[in-house]
């Protein structure tokens, strides 16, 4: 906007130079309301109050307004905090301690403390009432009241100045914004001398500037006060049970009708409205960073006649490193702070915060990256396979027990010496007693019999109960410690690797399978939950019928649940079961879902899945039972297969999302769930799972004309380029959950498949290595991400 002399001269009536300390500023008193939730701000302010929140790389928002008080030769200040104030205390104290209290210097905070009454801060003016006191030991003849949560830059001598000359009671400052743009705030109605007039808080059609009929003045919440004119507004309001105790509601109104009230315009020199940002919203913190990029910002942080005071942890330098192609630590138009390291990465136009690190190969643009943040691949979900401990075959969905963790799994270091008096120990062994004594007792049994499985021991140890087991549980107590103790160390590592995740914002994903091993502690030590014969042995077992991944079907072995027994009980064997899974992993996969609806019954005596018919069970109810205490459980359905709209109907009954996986999406049925143009929300989407062979070894094992069909179908390229955009397509689907295997982002072929159902030889081998997760890979995943609007 163009200001013509005429105006300029107005608007500059009351201007004096910077830094001028006189005796107003002498006799001013400053009073920052920084108590504000500032909950639009969402997570930045979840453990601190606005004010807190760091800005600029290196500051907190409230170093702005006390800054310009320091730089305007005000150094009297007050500041009032009440929610979530510890962060803000705690700045307050490392970073504006340099007052010299002895020439009458401070920066005091002052918090919610409940002087006149039992109720915190109830408004802006009860703030200030409940601190009444202390401005009348402080004495001063003006009272500055000011945020402590927008970003400004102001000499307040030029409004002390324009109060002082004008001899007004209350002077509130304001700037202009467009007509339009007025609607969001509290607008002021001023006569040309400045007097206001009126003050409507969000009109529907503000009034505008005399002389301007496209802009309005709007309150800043600065107001200055002349002391003696505060304290009796105070009183009465306080005394107004009727009163909301807000400035802009209540003291601003009521002091138009009763005094000589003033705007001041908030400008600099020039006439020109100075610079002021509410930051309130994610929006306006991120464009408010962003600007600190431009090559000549409105806030230059680098001013040295007006610096931004501040504390900050005595970081090193930031440090650049890596100079090659496509791999060289550089920042363009960017703001890097202290203590950062530029590992081979790109920067452009963004603010990195303090003791950040951003590793090879990424590429940040237009970016605000808080303090301490490590800027890595980006994945937030990691699927994990099951981790008990497996059988032969070393399949994880044939365990030795549904609830022990495998100690193959975990470095041997994490098992420290035994210490059975530990009260964290005995803590976690009571809290898991349910299936922690069994299964000690059954691996030391097992031991003691080469391993044999239960049903061939002795019949003696065959029987859960007798006087045998207790003989030897006697005998070897000290094995059968060795076994629990192992398992709580197990437990507690876990604990760690899932507490690191936590930190790097990572959830776990874990899976469940449905039906336990035969040769188990929960089938021995809980016979009568199973259908077993007298000896033992399974009546039925289970498996499903033939499917895409085998003609004969899968005979599984597992023997089915007695489910009238577990409904008597209340389900309780499976609500532990969730409980410890849960006790592990953010989200759960039941796998084979289905078979909470319906299972497959195969005889036992039958060498195949062929022979069998599908017997309904309670599932419902299970679910159900599980769902009791009004909590959604993280749970997802692995809904593969043949699937009938019963099973359907059962999963969106509780909310569970199913799967689909991209390589079953290339027939001619329309309909078919594994489409991407059918994928819904409430989906977890794959490339491929741990029972497909892996993208790669899929598509090059097919014949010509038909990888041809799928090309077309995905627009890769060519056949190189088939894997990712395998990926591409399964991160832009609809699915809430996109999992993508880790074979598959390496680009590996059927050498590194994990798993060929219906076999039993050469699974579950695959191991990744240390050197193929680099920061190459990281990097390229992370792109993707932010492609396909996944990164969180």
């Amino acid at each position: 906007m163009k200001i013509v002399p005429e105006e300029r001269a107005k608007r500059t009536k009351y201007y004096i130079q910077p830094k001028l300390v006189s005796e107003l500023t002498r006799n001013t008193l400053v009073l920052v309301l920084a108590g504000g939730e500032g909950s639009r701000l969402k997570s930045l302010t979840k453990w601190r109050a606005k004010p807190a929140v760091p800005f600029g790389g290196k500051y907190r928002i409230i170093d702005f307004a006390l800054s310009n008080c320091v730089n305007s030769g005000l150094r009297r200040i007050g500041v009032l905090c009440q929610y979530k104030s510890h962060s803000l205390i705690l700045h307050l104290q490392r970073a504006w301690s340099f007052m010299r209290a002895e020439i009458g210097e401070f920066v005091e905070i002052l918090p919610a403390q409940q002087r006149t009454g039992k109720n915190w801060y109830q408004g802006t003016a009860d703030a200030l009432y409940q601190n009444l006191d202390i401005m009348q030991r402080h004495g001063s003849e003006y009272v500055l009241v000011l945020g402590g949560d927008h970003i400004y830059k102001t000499d307040f001598s030029a409004l002390l100045v324009q109060h002082s000359q004008t001899a007004a009671d209350l002077t509130v400052c304001c700037i202009e914004v467009p007509r339009e743009e007025a609607t969001a705030f509290g607008v002021m109605s001023v006569d040309e001398d400045l007097n206001i007039t009126s003050f409507n808080e969000k009109p529907e059609q503000p009034d505008t500037i005399p002389g301007d009929e496209t802009r309005s003045l709007v309150s800043m919440g600065i107001y200055v006060f002349s002391t003696r004119y505060l304290y009796e507004c105070l009183i009465n309001d306080a005394n107004n049970p009727a009163s909301s105790h807000d400035f802009g509601k209540d003291i601003i109104p009521k002091a138009i009708q009763n005094c000589k009230t003033m705007a001041y315009r908030f400008c600099n020199a020039k006439g020109e409205p100075d610079y002021w940002k509410d930051v309130g919203t994610l929006d306006s913190y991120w464009s408010s960073n962003m600007e600190l990029c431009d090559v000549d910002p409105k806030l230059n942080l680098y001013d040295r006649n007006w610096p931004i005071w501040t504390y900050q942890t005595h970081y090193p330098p930031a440090k650049f490193i890596f100079n090659r192609d496509g791999c060289r630590g550089h920042a363009l138009d960017s703001l890097i702070s202290a203590g950062c390291i530029i590992s081979g990465a790109e920067i452009e136009h963004s603010v990195i915060f303090s003791a950040s690190r951003v590793e090879r190969r990424s590429q940040i643009r237009n970016c605000v990256i808080l303090q301490n943040v490590d800027i890595e691949a980006g994945l937030s979900v990691w699927q994990v396979l099951p981790l008990g401990v497996p059988q032969a075959g070393g399949s994880p969905y044939q365990c030795d027990s549904a609830f022990a963790l495998n100690p193959e799994l975990f470095p041997s270091e994490c098992l420290p010496d035994m210490d059975l008096q530990n009260p964290d120990y005995t803590a976690w062994a009571s809290n898991h007693g349910f299936w922690l004594n069994d299964y000690a007792l059954f691996a030391t049994i097992k031991n003691h019999f080469d391993n044999k499985a239960w049903f061939d021991w002795p019949e003696e140890f065959r029987r859960h109960h007798g006087e045998t087991l207790d003989a030897f549980s006697k005998d070897h107590r000290e094995d059968i410690n060795v076994v629990c103790w192992q398992q709580y160390c197990l437990y507690k590592h876990w604990q760690k690797v899932r507490n690191y995740a936590r930190e790097k914002n990572i959830y776990i994903f874990g899976d469940m399978p449905i039906f336990v091993a035969h040769d188990s502690a929960d089938v021995w030590a809980k016979s009568e939950y199973f259908l077993l014969d007298e000896n033992g042995h399974p009546e039925v077992v289970a498996g499903v019928p033939p499917d895409y991944f085998s003609k004969t079907g899968q005979r599984w072995g597992n023997p089915h649940y007695n489910w009238d027994r577990l409904k008597e009980i209340g389900f309780d064997w499976w609500k532990e079961r969730i409980r410890a899974h849960f006790e592990c992993f953010d989200i759960v996969r039941i796998d084979h879902f289905r078979g909470l609806d319906s299972v497959w019954e195969i005889n036992a005596s039958c060498e195949t899945a062929i022979e069998g018919q599908w017997i309904s069970v309670p599932g419902d109810e299970l679910l159900a039972s599980l769902s009791d205490n009004g909590t959604q459980l993280q749970l997802v359905a692995e809904d593969l297969g043949l699937i009938t709209p019963e099973v359907t109907a059962l999963r969106h009954k509780y909310h569970l999302p199913g799967m689909a996986v991209l390589q079953f999406a290339f027939d001619d049925f329309e309909d078919n769930p594994h489409k991407p143009k059918n994928m819904t929300p409430n989906t977890v989407a794959y490339s491929g799972t741990h029972d497909n062979d892996t993208t790669a070894g899929w598509f090059f094992s097919l014949d010509q004309d038909y990888r041809n069909h799928i090309l077309n179908l995905t627009g890769a390229v060519d056949e190189s380029q088939l894997v990712d955009t395998i990926i591409n397509i399964v991160l832009e689907s609809a699915a809430n959950l996109a999992i993508i295997p880790l074979q598959d982002f390496l680009g590996l072929g059927s050498d590194a498949r994990m798993n060929t159902p219906g076999t039993v030889e050469n699974n579950w081998r695959w191991r990744y290595q240390a050197e193929q997760l680099n920061p190459e890979l990281a990097a390229r995943i992370k792109n993707k991400l932010i492609t396909y609007g996944r990164l969180m």
